[in-house]
């Protein structure tokens, strides 16, 4: 498993066993606005006030582990992912759900900025 790294705003969840890291991305952010039918900034106002959807856990993870994921591997479905929510727990996940969320609204420092110790 990779490591993630939270200067990229990216944390790790589990799902049946297997860790996925979600990283904060433009292809992530489109497709879990599209999903969610609302922007980022009100999704995780929801999420951090206490009203959460699991239609909303499960928009955010799909987005974020198909954006993860590399070319050509087999992505998890929509009710694949809804039923290990559902077997994980949906408060378990909101916590790093919010953090995810947060670091694509905040943007993260990218490889190259941070192997010149960020300074760009």
């Amino acid at each position: 498993m990779t490591t993630p790294n939270p200067y990229r705003g990216e944390v790790v969840v589990e799902l049946d066993g297997r860790s996925y890291v979600l990283r904060p991305s433009f292809q992530a952010m489109v497709q879990i606005e599209v999903a969610a039918g609302r922007g980022l900034v009100p999704l995780t106002r929801s999420l951090m006030s206490g009203e959460i959807l699991v239609t909303d856990i499960v928009a955010v993870l799909q987005g974020a582990i198909d954006a993860g994921l590399p070319a050509g591997s087999k992505r998890m479905t929509r009710d694949e992912i809804g039923e290990a929510v559902f077997r994980a727990g949906v408060l378990g996940l909101v916590p790093a759900i919010v953090t995810f969320l947060t670091g694509c609204i905040a943007g993260g420092t990218e490889a190259s900025e941070e192997s010149a110790g960020g300074n760009a």
